[in-house]
């Protein structure tokens, strides 16, 4: 009888694949930012009711918003490869809580 030593890199065949893990998390993550996207069009009326704002003063900001992360976006990307996604998030995050705190007086 003789016993076969396993071959070195050869490795037991698995049906889970990892790549999907990343593909469902993309796609959860473009699923959640696109609801949050949308979510002022939908506040649109309550808005309008609670605040008295006008349907075109409201709009405009979403249209500025959206512009604004569009406009931002090819810099944001420039940053990321020149410095690193764990650079930049980190540097990000430092920066953004050291923003002064702004609180209801009342």
């Amino acid at each position: 009888m003789s016993i076969k030593a396993p071959q070195e890199g050869s490795h037991p065949k698995s049906r889970f694949y990892y790549g999907w893990v990343i593909v469902l998390l993309t796609f959860a993550t473009l699923l959640v930012s696109a609801g949050i996207r949308s979510l002022p069009s939908i506040l649109l009326i309550p808005f309008q009711d609670e605040f008295g704002w006008s349907r075109g003063g409201i709009s405009s900001v979403i249209s500025i918003g959206i512009f604004l992360y569009g406009l931002v976006g090819p810099f944001s990307a420039a940053l990321l490869l020149r410095f690193g996604i764990r650079k930049v998030v980190i540097t990000t995050l430092k920066r953004f809580t050291r923003l002064p705190k702004y609180e209801d007086a009342g």
